[in-house]
C-alpha cells in the first residue's frame, strides 16, 4: 500500500512552532545529549557563507544502534525515552535538528548516516564512534548561531560539560534561593541577577523557555524531571494542561499584584493546632 510522502518543506515549516528555532536547535541537542548520559558535549561551528553555517554537536553518551535509528529516529512520533528524568520523548526534536536542515549527517557507534529532508542512508563503517556526532547544514548565519549558543547557556546549568569551538562554555551562575514549591516544580529567585523581569522554566538545569514577569528579580521554575514530558508541550516552549497552567498563572498573578509577598520565602514547616479541654489552642 502506498505511503504518505513528506517533503522537505514540511519540516522547514515546523520551525514556525518554535519561538526561536535556532535557540531551540541548541536546546534540543544539549537535551538529547544529557538524556543519553553524556558527560561532555562539544559544539563546533563553521561559516559557509553569510546566511549558512555548518554546526556539529558531538557527545560521549550512549549513542544509537541500527534498530533505534530505523525504528525510532526515522519514525515520526516514536521515542526511546521511557525512563524517568528524560526531558524529551515526543519525537519532535529530530524534525527540527535534522529533517528541517539543508542536509545532515550522523555518526554513532559503527554507523554513518547521511540525510536530506525525508531521505537518508545508513552505512556501516570500520571506525567506532562513542556517543553521537551530528553535523547539520543550517541556514542561519555564524553570528546568529554563536549568539544563540552563548545566550542559551547563560540561562542554563547543564549536568555535563560543554565546549564551543574548543573553549568551555560559561553557564548561568545564579545564586538561587528556594522560596516555595508548586505542585509540579520548585521556585527559586536570584535577587542579585542582572536578568531582572525574567522567569526561566528549566528541567535538570536546562532552560526550556522564559517569559517576562513584573518582578525586579530573576525567577527560576525547576520542573519535576520525572513529570517533564507530562508538563511540557511537544515543542517544550510552554506548559501543558489546564490545571498546571492555572496554578502557574495564579503564581504569576501574585507577582503582578504583590511582588514582595509572592517572592517571600514560604514556611514549609506546618504546625497543627489542637484545641484542648480548656479551650486553648496548642
Amino acid at each position: 500500500m502506498p505511503k504518505v510522502s513528506i517533503g522537505s518543506h514540511f519540516f522547514k515549516r515546523s520551525r514556525l512552532e518554535y519561538r526561536d528555532w535556532v535557540s531551540a536547535v541548541i536546546r534540543e541537542f544539549i537535551q538529547n545529549s544529557q538524556d543519553a548520559g553524556a558527560s561532555l558535549v562539544e559544539f563546533t561551528l563553521a561559516e559557509k557563507d553569510n546566511d549558512h553555517s555548518v554546526l556539529t554537536c558531538r557527545d560521549n553518551g550512549r549513542g544509537m544502534d541500527r534498530e533505534t535509528l530505523e525504528r525510532v529516529f526515522f519514525a515520526l512520533g516514536e521515542t526511546s525515552k521511557r525512563s524517568n528524568g528524560s526531558v524529551g520523548g515526543f519525537g519532535k526534536a529530530r524534525e527540527l535538528t535534522c529533517f528541517s536542515m539543508d542536509g545532515y549527517s550522523i555518526r554513532t557507534r559503527n554507523l554513518s548516516i547521511y540525510g536530506e529532508g525525508d531521505e537518508y542512508s545508513i552505512d556501516e563503517t570500520c571506525e567506532y564512534v562513542d556517543g553521537c556526532e551530528f553535523q547539520i547544514q543550517i541556514d542561519a548565519s555564524y553570528n546568529r548561531i554563536q549568539s544563540a549558543i552563548k545566550s542559551y547557556f547563560s540561562y542554563s546549568n547543564p549536568l555535563c560539560s560543554v565546549l564551543f569551538n574548543g573553549e568551555r562554555v560559561q553557564f548561568c551562575e545564579a545564586k538561587k534561593e528556594h522560596i516555595r514549591n508548586l505542585s509540579f516544580a520548585k521556585v527559586f529567585v536570584d535577587n542579585k541577577s542582572d536578568l531582572v523581569n525574567n522567569c526561566f522554566v528549566r528541567v535538570n538545569g536546562l532552560m526550556m523557555y522564559h517569559r517576562y514577569i513584573s518582578a525586579k528579580t530573576a525567577v527560576y521554575i525547576e520542573l519535576d524531571p520525572e513529570r517533564s514530558r507530562e508538563l511540557l508541550t511537544a515543542n517544550r516552549d510552554g506548559i501543558s494542561g489546564d490545571d498546571i497552567n492555572t496554578e502557574l498563572d495564579r503564581f504569576f498573578n501574585e507577582l503582578a499584584v504583590d511582588v514582595r509577598s509572592a517572592l517571600m520565602k514560604k514556611n514549609r514547616n506546618k504546625t497543627t493546632l489542637f484545641t484542648g479541654e480548656n479551650g486553648f489552642k496548642t
